[in-house]
This record gives C-alpha cells, structure tokens and sequence, in this order.
C-alpha cells in the first residue's frame, strides 16, 4: 500500500518508507486520523486505516515545522484527507477556484456572489447576492459595515445607519451571513494589497487592476460599465437608480427571456429588468466599446435561446369510463398498470391500444391499420414502484373522422394525454388516504423519495400533474358521495322524519345574570376609544383634502379649509415646504384607520418618542433603528433619508400628537391585570362554554355601553329564543340517518 501526504508545495512524503513502531494499548490509542496542530512544532500524524495496513504496525511521518490548517489558509494548503469540509469552507474554496466573485463599482464597495447549495455543497447561480459595505464610525474608530440582499430588512437598517454610530454595530457583524463572511475573507487580501482601510475622509477610491474576478491568485477588475456579465452561463451585473435615490445592483439571467436573480427569484417587472431593457433599445447611444459588446452579447443570448411559446395547456383526462371502487382480490394483477413490464416489447416501450371495436358516432367497424404504421404517441406511464416509455395507439373512424382515444379502464391506466398514471399509484394513495388521512402532497414527496432511491433521478411527475390526475380518478370512481347523506333503507323518500332540537347549553333561566344590565353605561365609557376618536384626522372632509393637497396641490381656498379640519401640528408641518420622502408618511394620516395602527400603544414606545421628540439621535444607534424599524416602519422610511441623526423639528409636535391620540383610549385607565378577577358575572360566566376558559378581564369602551332610546341591539344579532340557548337543529329517519340540506329542500 502506498499513500501520499502533501503540505503545499512542498515535497510529498510516501508513507509507505514511513518508519514501523508497535501497536500501542487499544485503550490509550487515539481515534484521529490525521492530527494538526496550530500551536508549537510539534509532530503530525497520518494513520492509515485498518483495512489497508495490518494490525501489528501503525505507520507515521514526521514533518519539521509547524502545521496550521484554518480556512483563512486554505487556498495555501491542500491537504488529502476523508474528512468532510465544513459548509463555510466549502463555499470560499469553490469561489476562488471558479472566480465566481465580482466588483461592482468602482470604490470596491459593491459584490456579487451565487448562492450556495447546502444539500449538494456547489454554488448554484439559480440564486446571486449582492453585498455591499460602508465606512462608519464606531465609538471614534472607522469600521466597514457590511450587508447582503439575501436579508432585505437587514440591508435596509444598514444604509439607513448614520455615518457615526454610537453602539449597536457588534449586533449587526455578529448576524453576518455565509455570502458576507465569504466577502469579507476574500476581499481583505485585496484590501490589504492595495492599502484600502476603512476611512471616511478617503472618499470613494478607484482602482484599475487586471484581472475580472477575485480568484485564489488574480486580482479583481473594477467594472465602470453599467452592465457586465458575471459567473454563470448569460448572466450579467447591471447598476442603476432605485426607486428610493440609491444605487441598486442586481443579476439578471439573459437566456430566452430576462430574468432577476437577486430581486423575488423570477421577477420580470423590477427596475433591473426595466433598465436593461431600456440600454437594449438605445442601443445606439452607447459609446463605451466594452458595454456595446456586453449589449450584443445580451441580445445574442435572447435570440439564440428565445422560447417558443408554449401552446400546451393543462393535461386533460381522456379517460371516460367509469372506474370500479370495490375490485375483486387479484382482479388487476396481470394488467399493463399493474405489471407493465410483461407488456414491454423489444424496446423496452410498453404497446397500449384502444379496444374500441366500433364507432360510437356512426356505428362504423374500426379497423386496426393505424397500429401497423399509424399514428401514435410516445409518452410516459407512471407506476407505484417505475417508470415506464408507453406507445399509445389511437383509432380514428373512417367514415366521420371521430377520433377514439386510449381510455385504459381495461388496462387499470389512466390517460392524461400527456402522460399515463397507472391505478395501482392512483389506489395506493387513496388507500393512505382513507387509511391515515395522508395529504396528497405529503404521498406525492414521499414518492419523488421512493423514486429517487430506485435511481430515477428526473421524475417528471409533477404535484401539479398528480393532483390532477387524481381529481380525475376520484371523478371517474363508481362512488356516489350523495348516497352517504341518504338513509340505504328509506331511500329519498323516508315516511317517517324525525326533527329534534338539539341544544347544547343549559336553559337561558338558569342565568339570572343574563337578563340583568351589565353595567352602569356612563361607566363603560372610555374617552379616545371610538373609532372615530382614535383617527387623527377627525372629519372627512379634511381626510380628503389632506389626501387631494400630497397628490395635485390645492388651491388657496382648500388649502384654508384643509387647515381649519387638520390638527395644529400637523397644519405647521403642511404650511411649509417638506420633502418629497414625507409624503408616504403624510398620506397614512389621511387614511380612514385608527393611529393605534401607526404607534402600538406601549411603555416601550411611550418613552421611545418621548426621548427622539426631545432631541436624542436615532439614526446613530443600531437599537433604535431596529426598534424602529420594526414598529414604526413608516418612520423608519422618514429617517433613511433624513439628514442627520435625530428626528427633524418641524416632526416633533406631530409625532407627540400621534402618540397622544394612541394612548387616549388607555390614558388614566386602570390597566386590566393578566389574570382573572374574581369577580366575574354577566356574560362572563358563559365566555368559557364549552372549551375555552376566560384567562384574563377585559376593558370596558364606549361600545359596551352603547345603547339607543328603543333598546335595540345589534342589527347583525336576533332576539334569541326566550328560554334556550343556541344549539343544533337535526332532521333524521327512523333508522338515526340525518339528511343533507339538499334533501330538507326536497321535504
């Protein structure tokens, strides 16, 4: 036996001169293979298994120097070994070795990547990301702050952050995921090469190197083009405005059609698509030589893989007989669904003809020319356990051309047209269904899995296909789903009818409380709870000025009404310029809806805006932007493009008026406790009937007490019954069947 062991580029090392030694005790001998160490010289071990050395001798190698394996290493080191390579590793080798990163912009701050496949540990381009990083400064030290397209939401509180950040950052690079841990090993080598550090001052940099990727050993190219193809077969980069004033980066797949691959995977509508599209038809006006070429090589991706379109429709059943629920044991044992593989022929197809002898049509004798030389389709048939190529002969009436389709009943097939479903894999799920309530798309993975183990890899069964082929199984089954409504005995016409009502709650006299008043209905009232109360607008003429003055503009004599039906702070806010990116945030307040959708009502929250409201910065802490993302988004897309750190002045009073008319509803309120009281009555009493328990008290609000002169209650509820409660109404024949309602219509 001879097996090498290699450190880089050094010499390789037969360990089969190695020197022998003797067995060691088996229970001081380690387990490890290959042991690597990263601390003082000190020897490494290369143990070769049992199988291929004896048991009397162990071999080792010696090496001189100190050893030391960690990914930052791992393009310096290749190392023979059995061992599995962690998911992160995997990722950064794969990359390097296929130049699959790229620099989108010419400061380096902008990077595409593919995605990886963690079940099959590749890089799949189904999937790219792009990650981007900044300078900010963090407690007095200039640091990169990173962000990748794969968590939106993260991405959006990164570029919204301010230049300073007071604290916070360590929550953000400690959320890093596997696209920027990648970037940022691969780009620091780059970094530190071309001496790029973190530094506001610097300003953007520009750097014109040699090579278009970041490789294990290139350097990358710094593309200036606007777009550029990236790894992966007709796939290109290209940069333009977002609708929110950024720069937006995305990976479109130019083959047949465009399709982004960084925005929802198969958007064909967003502003990368939009873009190109528009530099495809300026063809003309490009200047740039390289960019024309990237153009022309766009459009040659487009038109050599331009799709047909499909004329294909969903599969449609052309079997029509009827299909017998109840089969006699063994009754489909030797029939082509049942055991196809006696029906193959030479090569390896299964023949499949229509038995159909006469037309229905005309009555005309059918004859069997089309089988000899005929036409016929070459299609698959599907089975419990295989898969099998099926050639389906039709017959066609000479007399009135009436075409006669295989319908399979005979065969224990079911033809789809496209494709043929065998009984046996339709009655096994309906067999787990009844059986064990089995869904049909837990059947429909369970069987890819049982495919995929028999080594038919490209299972073209479909979920779709299969679920339609049993809806038209289940139709074409001798079941009549009416007759478990109807009595076997009676029939549709029972003599007798039994009605029984049927309560399943005690009498309504038994509950006193039920006809006492709840409560005092001045006690019941709570200011600031009506929906009318809880709008910040109140009317709704001035919610439809509001709305009209941020869509076209008013003139004076609105613009004078609008001020006499909107609130002091926000007319302050409205009498003077604003920008454009307060409109979204505006335009809420002119909704129908309670501000308790806008700001949760909360302690949290209450101090939240008591503290931004007096001054304190929001865009310079990752917590507070986070909070704020999270609960006032509206706000948080105000202070993304608000200049500075705190919220503006002119916002201030509005946002304390909001707060107020969220809490009125609460405000000197005794707030209700987690826990039942013990003093529960009314209604209360019954709010656990039959199942659900009243864990905790609720508050009481203008419309509990509610109440007009006449005493009507609400439209949408009846009186009720004076001495029940409500409960079920059954219509039965003697022998205990109940009726479906299309039967008591019948009655």
């Amino acid at each position: 036996m001879r097996r090498s062991f290699v450190w880089g580029d050094g010499p390789s090392h037969d360990l089969a001169k190695a020197p022998m030694k003797k067995r060691k005790d088996s229970t001081k001998r380690k387990d490890s293979t290959t042991c690597m160490s990263t601390s003082k010289p000190k020897e490494v071990r290369s143990r070769a298994t049992d199988s291929d050395v004896s048991n009397d001798q162990d071999v080792e190698i010696v090496h001189p120097s100190t050893v030391a394996v960690d990914p930052p290493a791992l393009e310096e080191t290749a190392v023979q070994s059995a061992m599995p390579l962690d998911i992160f590793t995997s990722y950064i080798s794969q990359i390097q070795e296929e130049s699959a990163i790229s620099v989108c912009d010419s400061s380096v701050t902008v990077f595409a990547l593919p995605d990886f496949d963690v079940h099959h540990s590749k890089l799949t381009v189904r999937k790219y990301h792009i990650v981007e990083r900044c300078v900010k400064t963090v407690e007095g030290t200039c640091q990169w702050i990173y962000c990748c397209s794969c968590s939106r939401r993260e991405q959006e509180l990164v570029r919204s952050l301010a230049s300073g950040i007071t604290a916070g950052s360590s929550r953000i690079s400690e959320n890093y995921c596997i696209h920027i841990k990648a970037v940022v090993h691969i780009v620091s080598k780059f970094d530190l090469q071309h001496d790029i550090e973190a530094d506001l001052n610097n300003g953007d940099h520009n750097y014109t190197t040699h090579a278009s990727t970041y490789a294990a050993v290139a350097m990358p190219t710094v593309r200036t083009d606007e777009v550029f193809d990236v790894f992966g077969d007709d796939i290109f980069c290209i940069g333009c405005d977002s609708p929110s004033g950024s720069l937006s980066y995305g990976i479109l797949h130019c083959s047949g059609n465009i399709v982004c691959l960084t925005c929802s995977y198969g958007s064909h509508s967003c502003v990368h698509v939009s873009q190109l599209q528009k530099l495809l038809e300026n063809e003309d006006n490009i200047v740039s030589l390289s960019l024309l070429d990237t153009v022309q090589a766009i459009k040659n991706s487009l038109s050599c893989n331009k799709k047909v379109p499909s004329t294909v429709k969903n599969p449609i059943c052309l079997s029509t007989q009827e299909i017998n629920f109840d089969v006699n044991p063994g009754q489909l044992t030797n029939t082509p669904g049942y055991s196809p593989h006696k029906f193959c022929q030479d090569n390896g197809s299964v023949k499949l003809v229509t038995h159909e002898k006469s037309c229905p049509r005309c009555s005309t004798q059918l004859c069997d020319k089309e089988i000899d030389g005929g036409q016929c389709s070459s299609i698959q048939l599907f089975t419990r356990t295989s898969v099998f190529e099926a050639t389906v002969y039709d017959k066609t009436c000479d007399s009135c051309g009436h075409s006669l389709p295989f319908d399979g009943r005979a065969e224990a097939i079911l033809n789809m047209g496209s494709f043929l479903v065998s009984h046996d894999l339709l009655r096994d799920y309906m067999y787990h269904f009844l059986q064990t309530g089995l869904t049909l798309f837990g059947y429909h993975q369970t069987l890819c899995k049982h495919m995929a183990d028999a080594g038919i890899v490209k299972f073209q069964l479909t979920y779709n296909k299969f679920r339609l082929a049993w809806h038209s199984f289940v139709q074409l089954l001798d079941i009549h789903y009416d007759d478990g409504f109807m009595c076997p005995v009676c029939g549709t016409s029972p003599k007798v009818v039994i009605c029984d009502g049927t309560a399943l709650s005690f009498r309504r006299e038994l509950m006193p409380s039920l006809m006492e008043q709840s409560g005092n209905e001045e006690e019941s009232r709570a200011i600031g709870s009506s929906f009318q109360e809880r709008m910040f607008v109140k009317t709704a003429r001035g919610r439809q000025l509001l709305q009209a003055f941020l869509s076209d503009g008013l003139s004076p004599p609105d613009m004078e009404e609008l001020r006499r039906n909107v609130p002091s702070s926000l007319e302050a806010v409205l009498s003077n310029p604003f920008p454009e990116y307060l409109k979204p945030f505006l335009e809420i307040l002119a909704k129908k809806s309670p501000i308790c959708g806008l700001l949760h009502p909360s302690r949290k929250l209450h101090d939240f805006i008591t503290d931004i409201c007096n001054g304190e910065g929001v865009s310079d802490s990752v917590e507070k932007m986070q909070y704020l993302q999270h609960q006032i988004p509206a706000l948080f897309e105000v202070m993304k493009h608000t200049d500075g750190h705190c919220v503006p002045e002119y916002l201030r009073p509005l946002l304390r008026d909001l707060l107020v008319v969220a809490e009125r509803p609460f405000a000197g309120k005794v707030q209700v406790s987690n826990h039942l009281s013990s003093e529960t009555g009314g209604m209360d009493d019954l709010s656990f009937f039959p199942a659900l328990p009243c864990v905790r008290d609720r508050g009481k609000y203008v419309a509990d007490g509610k109440r007009n002169a006449g005493g009507k209650v609400c439209k949408k509820s009846s009186g009720g019954h004076p001495s029940l409660l409500p409960g079920l109404f059954l219509l039965h024949c003697e022998h205990g069947r109940i009726f479906c309602l299309p039967s008591v219509f019948s009655f």
